[in-house]
């Protein structure tokens, strides 16, 4: 294999699997060790990639906080604004869900309304197994840190269903927009907006007057929040502070 053509085969791992190690790339592409770790030093130095010890990361997957980081924060104002959120959903609705940790907290509320919930989430859609509510979950590459599936496949998923809420969080909304930390996260988040008849924001108040990477092209139909909402970009939309 030439040197380009191992390149873009790391990169396609990479890309694929989010991260990947020096053993495991040598072993997919052929090459010995010490030429991988060559490669993913040029890699780095070219912008590419992200040298980690022992490989390497695609560079928006450390963007994503662990799953376990964001799950132990605002605990109780999270369950707050999730229950809130529970009261809008009708018997038998269906629902597009991120994968965000402060909607995952609207599952536990849905064992009696018959709802199916399709999401990007591995943890939304394992916390909808533990309470037997049905789910789909979307197709896309996967973040193992977030456990967030982004992609054409999950963008796909999105835009073949219709669904009569979306439940969505953010990283941060400020008085310029509601921001995300990748283009990719927006994108399926996007087609999920555009799918759904409504569309309901849930973020309790650490998120408020928090500026983020990129922004997300949503305007929300509700805003559910336990925090003070002036000056933020909710211009035309329901609030709801709890």
């Amino acid at each position: 294999m030439f040197p380009i053509e191992r390149e873009k085969e790391i990169l396609r791992i990479i890309d694929c699997e989010g991260k990947a190690s020096v053993e495991t790339l040598a072993e997919l592409t052929g090459a010995s060790e010490m030429t991988i770790r060559r490669d993913l030093e040029r890699m780095d130095k070219r912008g590419i990639i992200i040298r980690t010890h022992g490989g390497a990361v695609r560079r928006d997957y450390l963007d994503e906080a662990p799953f376990i980081n964001r799950d132990a924060q605002m605990r109780t104002e999270k369950s707050a604004v999730a229950k809130r959120a529970s009261g809008m959903i009708s018997e038998g609705a269906v629902i597009f869900a991120d994968s965000s940790t402060t909607v995952m907290r609207v599952v536990p509320f849905l064992t009696d309304k018959n709802v199916t919930v399709i999401t990007n989430g591995l943890m939304t859609a394992a916390e909808c197994g533990k309470y037997s509510v049905r789910a789909i979950c979307s197709g896309g590459a996967l973040n193992g840190l977030s456990y967030t599936l982004t992609g054409i496949e999950a963008v796909k998923c999105a835009q073949r269903y219709r669904a009569d809420m979306f439940l969505f969080s953010c990283k941060g909304i400020d008085g310029y927009g509601i921001y995300e930390s990748t283009a990719e996260v927006c994108a399926v988040k996007e087609a999920m907006a555009a799918s759904a008849a409504k569309n309901i924001l849930l973020a309790d108040y650490s998120k408020i007057n928090v500026a983020g990477k990129v922004r997300l092209d949503i305007s929300p139909d509700i805003f559910i929040t336990d925090g003070d909402p002036a000056g933020c970009a909710v211009t035309g939309t329901e609030v709801i502070r709890i």
